[in-house]
């Protein structure tokens, strides 16, 4: 009988094909190898010439769900801000596991079902709900701006790091930490101090998701599942933990933007405390454009729980260095903007 051998790497593959776009039910498999749609590194700036006369301020979403508007009318006080979050985790949970083709018939048999009876405000919010699914679908599955791995990929390549630990603060699903550990391996801390972060949107998140990358040392392609990942998620406040400087990288994804600029130092101090000498800081924020704008103002009653800016990459760039840190790299990608920097 003839025998034959198969590279591991190999096999994996061959259960995703390269460089394609899967559309599963709910979330996109996002396989293509070639440079990324959008990752923009700004040139070598001279960040102590910049102040924010230049840059502008970042933008405030100023409209909050009406839920929270409710609930702070009938307690007479504001909402807690771990009740804000579960919110906000809870419905953009349910939006990352919709199924488009079913949403759109549920829809669809609302509104004839309202305009059969004449019930023309269920029917307008009918018409309402189909445009804010048709832009959830379009930026999540269709332009995969949430994630954007080929985005994150090539803008984290490069770190002179070798397995290193990391931190991802404020966790929620952990795709950035993720992302990291299918280039460099390694080991990962996730901490959120919302316990269904732990329990579902990383407990749940999807155990066929392709995580793509290349090997350091043969710049094979290789493909790995959260299963893969040597992580520990902790429920905790980030503000109370006890970690030393043991960490490669210190990341947030979209952290800083929940921070009014008199709180915004805080995050910056979590960065710096958590980090060994020469480690990598590593902050993404959303960035302030149209389809970013238009996405939050129409979902608003869905995500807008939250203090939230949106920024420019020169803006969280200023940020950072006027909080002490040395910027290695900053740009942007498909929705969020990215600095990688590290202490003087």
């Amino acid at each position: 009988m003839r025998s034959e051998t198969y590279n591991p790497v190999d096999m994996i593959l061959q259960a995703y094909e390269l460089d394609t776009t899967r559309m599963p039910l709910v979330n996109s498999h996002e396989l293509q190898t070639q440079p990324p749609d959008v990752c923009i590194k700004l040139p070598e700036t001279n960040w102590s010439s910049l102040d924010w006369k230049q840059t502008g301020k970042p933008y405030r979403i100023q409209s909050v769900a009406a839920e929270r508007v409710l609930w702070e009318k009938k307690k007479g006080r504001k909402m807690p801000e771990l009740m804000q979050w579960k919110r906000y985790n809870t419905n953009l949970h349910e939006l990352l596991n919709s199924q488009p083709a079913s949403r759109r018939m549920e829809v669809r048999k609302s509104l004839l079902a309202n305009l059969k009876k004449f019930r023309l405000d269920q029917a307008d919010e009918a018409v309402q709900n189909a445009i804010k699914l048709k832009i959830w679908n379009y930026l999540h599955r269709k332009e995969d701006a949430l994630w954007d791995p080929r985005g994150k990929r090539t803008f984290f390549s490069g770190l002179k790091v070798k397995k290193p630990r990391i931190l991802l603060l404020g966790a929620a699903d952990g795709y950035d930490a993720m992302v990291m550990l299918s280039m460099y391996g390694g080991q990962a801390q996730l901490v959120d101090y919302d316990d269904f972060c732990k329990t579902d949107r990383f407990g749940k998140f999807p155990d066929a998701y392709p995580f793509l990358s290349r090997a350091p040392q043969t710049q094979h392609w290789h493909v790995h599942n959260k299963k893969d990942f040597d992580i520990e998620y902790v429920v905790k406040d980030i503000h109370k933990l006890n970690y030393g400087k043991e960490f490669d990288i210190v990341m947030s994804a979209g952290l800083i933007e929940h921070y009014p600029d008199k709180y915004k130092p805080l995050v910056f101090h979590l960065h710096r405390q958590f980090l060994k000498p020469d480690g990598y800081a590593i902050l993404t924020a959303s960035r302030n454009y149209a389809k970013l704008r238009t996405f939050y103002h129409l979902m608003n009653d869905r995500l807008n729980f939250t203090y939230r800016e949106l920024m420019t990459a020169p803006q969280l760039g200023l940020l950072t260095h006027q909080n002490g840190f040395r910027i290695m790299r900053c740009g942007y990608v498909k929705a969020h903007n990215i600095v990688i920097a590290k202490e003087w």
